[in-house]
């Protein structure tokens, strides 16, 4: 039953990924995650909250999308400094890569939380 689950839940993630690709459903919190440890690399403390260059950086995202005509709308991230500064390692890698890595670890402790 749980092998059945979780095949219906790829099978639908494959879907959406397919029809709006990546960071605009799929990814969506990676994209903000990555926009603003992108922003604070570059400016520093004074970009953190800075929604402006936030939305700079997670335009870079849209070529990922299935639309990359239509930009991605973007939203205040009020992640804590420690939080942005911890994933500003993700940030320095390739968007793909990245959120593979980050989704990875996710379901890493996903199953890790379960057993």
């Amino acid at each position: 039953m749980i092998l059945g689950l979780l095949c219906g839940w790829f099978m639908a993630w494959q879907q959406v990924a397919y029809m709006t690709g990546l960071f605009r459903w799929v990814g969506v919190d990676f994209g903000q995650y990555w926009a603003q440890a992108r922003a604070y690399a570059a400016g520093g403390g004074t970009a953190l909250y800075d929604e402006l260059a936030q939305g700079w950086n997670l335009q870079l995202l849209v070529g990922y999308t299935a639309t990359p005509n239509v930009p991605l709308l973007n939203g205040a991230a009020p992640y804590p400094a420690v939080f942005v500064w911890l994933f500003t390692a993700f940030a320095g890698l390739p968007p793909r890569l990245g959120f593979g890595l980050w989704t990875s670890i996710n379901i890493a402790g996903a199953v890790h939380l379960a057993l």
